[in-house]
Order: C-alpha cells, then sequence, then structure tokens
C-alpha cells in the first residue's frame, strides 16, 4: 500500500528525510435540499368512445381520369356540399382525396370539409403558391353518413380544380 504524505526537509549530508504523515480526508457536504414538488395538470375531457370493429382501406386503383373538376363545383368562396355516396357509398367513411389546382393568381385556397363542419379553419387545405402553377396534394376528409363533404374555394380565377377519390376507410 502506497502513503501519501509530505516528506521532511533535506538533511545536511543530503539523505533524505522521513516521509510524513498521511493527511486528514474532508468531511463530506450535506445533501442538498429536494426541489418541491410541480402542481398536477388538469385532466382533459374523455373522448367519445371509438366505433367496435376493424377499418378497412378500400383503394379504388389506377383511376385515370379525376372524379370531379371545376365545371362541377361552384368556385365561389362560399361553403358547399358535394355528394361522393356514388363513390365511396354511404356510411361515415374516411376519404383520401388527390387535388389538383391552378389559379392565375397567388395564395387562392381549396378546402375540404367534414359534412358537418362550418368552420374553414376545420378544413383539409390545398392552396395556390404562385399563379398559373398547378399544385397537387392528398387531403384526408370524413364523410357524413350519407356519404356528403363540404368544400370551399377562393372566388375567381381557377383555371383548373381536380378531385379524385383514391380510397377511404370503412369499419366493418
Amino acid at each position: 500500500m502506497l502513503g501519501f504524505g509530505i516528506k521532511g526537509p533535506r538533511g545536511d549530508d543530503g539523505a533524505a528525510g522521513a516521509d510524513g504523515e498521511q493527511g486528514i480526508q474532508g468531511v463530506q457536504g450535506d445533501a442538498g435540499a429536494q426541489g418541491e414538488q410541480g402542481i398536477q395538470g388538469i385532466q382533459g375531457d374523455t373522448g367519445a368512445a371509438g366505433a367496435d370493429g376493424v377499418a378497412n382501406y378500400i383503394a379504388r386503383g389506377d383511376v385515370g381520369t379525376p372524379d370531379y373538376d371545376q365545371n362541377d363545383l361552384t368556385l365561389d368562396g362560399a361553403v358547399h356540399t358535394l355528394d361522393i355516396s356514388a363513390i365511396v357509398g354511404a356510411g361515415t367513411r374516411f376519404v383520401l382525396v388527390a387535388a389538383n389546382i391552378t389559379n392565375s393568381s397567388p395564395g387562392k385556397v381549396f378546402r375540404l370539409m367534414q359534412a358537418s363542419y362550418t368552420n374553414p379553419a376545420s378544413a383539409s387545405i390545398i392552396a395556390t403558391q404562385v399563379a398559373n402553377v398547378i399544385v397537387n396534394s392528398d387531403l384526408w376528409v370524413l364523410t357524413n353518413a350519407s356519404g356528403e363533404i363540404r368544400y370551399m374555394a377562393t372566388a375567381n380565377g381557377w383555371s383548373v380544380v381536380q378531385l379524385l377519390i383514391r380510397g377511404w376507410f370503412v369499419i366493418s
């Protein structure tokens, strides 16, 4: 075992001094105080129970043409209902819609929303970034029990608005 200490003074004859005593170990400090516990958060409301069953996705496959275009829709800045039940059937469905839009102005918006919604802020949105350049997007929207959705488009300047139903989820 090695000892640690201070060597003594050097002797007249050049001999080494005796080893000094080992130092005393310091006293350990007290542990710091523990912080206070934070205030517990407020629990949120319980959500509605989901439907029993399995969600099955129905893909339409390689559809060649849009289901709806600017000639089928009213593009006036107001909210309108679109019945897509001929494609997805009646009953609530979670639908994937491919949208293509072009407008002569930047910043023009097309929205899809659940049929019971009236607030455009609750919608799936696609918007033009620059004039006369096509914008593509996949949008999700929930139908009502009748197979309807709502849409809203900024008024004026639309040269292309195309909607193609890619597929939908069905609860079974």
